[in-house]
């Protein structure tokens, strides 16, 4: 950070927290890891996906901070005790868990599986409960730490959701959230939300050429008449999420909890 800069906006920087960051691989998690490493935080970037950590673990290396790696399928909920243990000989303890993993089907109400349920189910909504819960005693140990989970406007009735399950799961999220950030307030730990709108992301690419195929259209043309529904007429740059998350992770959200914030260009109110 520069050392010009005044002593409020030092109040910014993440340096000497440790992060767990899920969904890093792409997207939001991509740039929440980034922006985490850039303000000096120590961050482990989870995902299914080797190679693309790999290329964000390189990226960092030139931040103040650092990303170091974890392979895991968060339906695994077994899982979650061998990444604690990892964790905590690796980082000596956990300031901030940011749960940005999600999936979705971009399908109508009449279209979604059980299939869909399930995975849409366990990877929004349950790993984010078992993965805090996890968490807790490591947070709580080193006097207490911030939870922020990504749910969606989705989770707040935004009628053009992915699919019903997807909202299901994100507004579960919001619930979760809002009721642990009473129960671990005792242990010091903050629990917020942040509820995107569209964010130029491949998660919205996808859908807009799930669209496209299906009314033959363009992709374009189909991301055209999305964003037409949002007052500022614009996808969120993942950047605007990461600030966020990083606003609420570090001192300067030290007195917010239980919150669902949205940024999502006008789309819903709450």
């Amino acid at each position: 950070m520069d050392p010009t800069m005044t002593t409020d906006l030092q109040r910014i920087s993440l340096a000497g927290r440790r992060a767990l960051v899920t969904g890093a691989a792409a997207g939001i998690g991509r740039e929440v890891a980034l922006e985490m490493a850039r303000r000096g935080a120590q961050v482990v970037a989870l995902d299914l996906q080797p190679e693309p950590l790999d290329l964000l673990v390189s990226e960092a290396a030139g931040t103040p901070g650092s990303i170091v790696s974890y392979v895991c399928d968060l339906r695994e909920v077994d899982a979650f005790e061998d990444l604690v243990a990892w964790m905590d000989n690796q980082l000596g303890g956990l300031d901030i868990l940011a749960n940005v993993a999600g999936v979705t089907r971009w399908k109508s109400w009449d279209e979604v599986t059980l299939d869909d349920w399930e995975v849409i189910m366990d990877v929004d909504a349950r790993a984010v409960f078992f993965l805090t819960q996890k968490i807790v005693p490591l947070m709580a140990r080193g006097g207490g730490g911030a939870v922020v989970t990504i749910s969606s406007v989705s989770g707040k009735g935004f009628r053009g959701t992915s699919s019903p399950a997807y909202a299901g799961a994100k507004a579960a999220v919001i619930s979760i959230s809002r009721v642990l950030s009473h129960a671990l307030a005792p242990f010091r730990i903050r629990v917020n939300c942040i509820c995107p709108g569209p964010v130029d992301t491949g998660f919205l690419a996808e859908g807009m050429e799930g669209f496209a195929a299906r009314r033959g259209s363009t992709d374009e043309e189909e991301r055209q008449s999305f964003l037409a529904q949002v007052p500022l007429k614009r996808a969120a740059p993942p950047i605007d999420i990461a600030d966020l998350v990083c606003f609420l992770a570090g001192d300067t959200g030290a007195s917010v909890t239980g919150q669902a914030w949205n940024v999502d260009g006008g789309l819903v109110f709450d």
